[in-house]
């Protein structure tokens, strides 16, 4: 069995995030998942998981991946739970993110924990380079807060991954109410 992920903080999920999950979405594999990262704070991860978690679900609607409930705080947890499920993984991540990816997980694939356990062993590892983030054809969730702090509404209409008006003026508010 194989399985596609990607994990990412997505804290707010932008246009560039919705090329990850689109990418993520054409991965031959029998499941497709997204794990959001539970790291928050006012400045660089505003939205709490929950309400993260509600507009990534929001956007992806109608695709062929879901955002997996799960208390993994770090890619390594994601891969220890896929492990139970899958001999097989793929992971898709954003080409400035690959080669981290590729040598922490290469790290620990097969290798035992401090207590003696091991850690995660799949039998193949695939990379996925869901493309090159540039200013031209991306757009950072640094980016889309810093429209936020500056109360450029135009602008963040154009990063974030909907056009109906209600979902993003409620995603601003939310945004703007946890910024700091």
């Amino acid at each position: 069995m194989k399985v596609a992920f990607t994990f990412g903080r997505m804290n707010p999920m932008t246009t560039g995030h919705m090329n990850v999950v689109n990418t993520l979405e054409r991965v031959n594999a029998d499941k497709r998942y997204i794990y959001l990262s539970h790291s928050q704070d006012p400045k660089k991860n505003p939205l709490p998981y929950w309400l993260k978690k509600t507009y990534v679900n929001t956007f992806i609607k109608g695709k062929n991946v879901e955002v997996k409930d799960s208390e993994a705080k770090t890619p390594i947890d994601a891969l220890k739970e896929l492990n139970k499920d899958f001999n097989e993984v793929a992971i898709v991540v954003g080409g400035d993110r690959l080669e981290d990816f590729q040598n922490l997980i290469n790290k620990y694939n097969g290798a035992i924990d401090k207590e003696g356990n091991l850690i995660y062993k799949f039998d193949t590892i695939e990379y996925i380079n869901a493309g090159i983030r540039d200013e031209h054809n991306s757009m950072s969730a640094s980016k889309v807060r810093d429209f936020v702090r500056e109360n450029d509404y135009e602008s963040f209409l154009k990063a974030i991954p909907t056009k109906d008006p209600n979902i993003a003026r409620d995603y601003w508010e939310d945004i703007k109410e946890y910024l700091k």
